[in-house]
């Protein structure tokens, strides 16, 4: 089929199916309006759940924050804190071990003449020097740990753990109990030798 431009009827067809489906029906003003007040009361209850959500989370967020590093700052102190506060006698550095660095720091300041501390008298005569370093530094290498060395070891009263009861068969160690004693099960007569 051809669509002669002379014909009218498609012209006519296109106009009226063109009117049928753009025809928009009077809505009264009152309608209108309670429709679109109901619309922006949704809207407005929408944007406020959100804000909402939006300022919990940044509160909780800070005073999760704000929690968190009251904890770490008013935290008691470990034992290692404690073990770095009861130095060692030649423990420069207060790490609670005698080793190199330390003999590397109090060399340091020996040369450097800086003010001293009486914990850095490694030998124990009185005055920080050269003496001090070679004390030290045989401490550090030393297989044996001498008494040096060993005073940076706490007890365990020292760390607070003095009342802790230990479960292990050495924490229950009393002159009546033996190895016998201790493993009933197993009969020592008739073991083979």
């Amino acid at each position: 089929m051809s669509l002669d431009p002379g014909q009218s009827e498609p012209t006519k067809l296109a106009d009226a199916l063109r009117a049928a489906y753009t025809h928009r029906p009077p809505i009264p003003a009152a309608v209108d309006a309670s429709i679109s007040a109901a619309a922006c009361q949704a809207f407005d209850a929408r944007r406020r759940r959100r804000m909402a959500i939006r300022w919990g989370a940044g509160l909780a967020a800070s005073l999760a924050a704000v929690l968190a590093l009251a904890i770490i700052l008013h935290r008691p102190p470990t034992p290692s804190a404690q073990v770095a506060k009861t130095a060692a006698r030649g423990d420069v550095n207060a790490d609670g071990h005698v080793d190199m660095t330390d003999v590397l720091l109090l060399a340091k300041h020996v040369a450097a003449n800086d003010k001293s501390v009486p914990a850095w008298d490694a030998n124990g005569d009185g005055v920080i020097d050269q003496k001090d370093v070679d004390a030290l530094a045989a401490a550090a290498v030393s297989l044996k740990q001498p008494a040096v060395a060993r005073a940076a070891l706490p007890t365990l009263k020292d760390l607070g753990l003095d009342r802790l009861r230990v479960g292990s068969a050495l924490a229950d160690v009393s002159p009546e109990r033996t190895f016998a004693k201790a493993n009933p099960t197993e009969d020592r007569s008739e073991a083979p030798r």
